[in-house]
């Protein structure tokens, strides 16, 4: 009973410390949804945010802008999310996303999985109405 209980305290105590995230995690290259792209996640300042660094379509202009003056812009190089706060536990908060297909900005956060890749979360006001997208980190995906 006594190596029951050392047992299972051993594996909850590696799950937990195992689990935990760091800050910079959120930080590299990762593939878009479709894998037509490449965001490189880094720290700005206090926070975190993403350009678009590579896409097949490399002259694609952000013609669904709400911004007229902004619809002639390569997609390529845009910051397309920015200001993700990490909580200290496994999710950063508090960010924005554009999405150049439709031409809108989405609240979002973001979770990095067991695998070390990237699950958004988009929605408008709160995160139950929205969508969750899946990126793979490129250094995973080479593999």
């Amino acid at each position: 009973m006594k190596s029951i209980l050392v047992t299972t305290f051993i594996l909850f105590f590696a799950t937990v410390t195992f689990a935990q995230r760091k800050a910079d995690d959120i930080v590299g290259s990762f593939f878009t949804p479709k894998s037509d792209g490449v965001m490189q996640f880094y720290k700005d300042g206090t926070t975190y945010a993403a350009k678009l660094i590579w896409g097949k379509d490399k002259e694609r202009l952000d013609k669904n802008n709400p911004d007229k003056s902004l619809r002639e812009q390569k997609v390529v190089g845009m910051v397309l999310a920015q200001g993700f706060v990490f909580d200290g536990k496994d999710t950063w908060k508090n960010g924005k996303i554009y999405d150049p297909n439709e031409g809108k900005t989405y609240d979002c956060k973001i979770m990095i999985d067991e695998k070390n890749n990237m699950k958004l979360r988009g929605y408008i006001g709160i995160s139950l109405l929205g969508r969750t997208e899946y990126m793979v980190r490129m250094e995973e995906k080479a593999k």
